[in-house]
């Protein structure tokens, strides 16, 4: 009786090893987690040109530290996926006029 009781010992310590090495390895953050947006919405604005981000409901090219939009696309901000819609209430910041038009590609087409 106590082989038996050693091996249900045993193999009750490496069930539980293992369950919490495999809850280890999942993230905590869902999807729709505030601090899971990204597109460098905050880290790294101080260099960038431009900010994309949504004005009236319409995605909206921003320079830097500007209060009008240097330009506003046809595409509303309600048909893009809800994670591109958060990002778009923060901004998101370009380098350059050609990541910009990258964004804006991916953004409204």
């Amino acid at each position: 009786m106590s082989r038996r009781l050693a091996f249900s010992l045993v193999f009750t310590i490496c069930f539980l090893v293992l369950v919490g090495g495999v809850s280890s390895l999942v993230p905590s953050a869902t999807a729709d987690d505030d601090s899971t947006v990204s597109a460098r919405t905050t880290a790294e604005e101080g260099a960038d040109k431009y900010i994309i981000k949504d004005f009236h409901g319409k995605i909206a090219v921003f320079e830097n530290g500007g209060e009008a939009p240097v330009k506003i696309t046809e595409t509303l901000t309600s048909s893009l996926p809800q994670f591109d819609t958060k990002q778009l209430r923060q901004g998101v910041y370009a380098e350059n006029e050609r990541e910009v038009k990258r964004l804006l590609e991916d953004y409204c087409s």
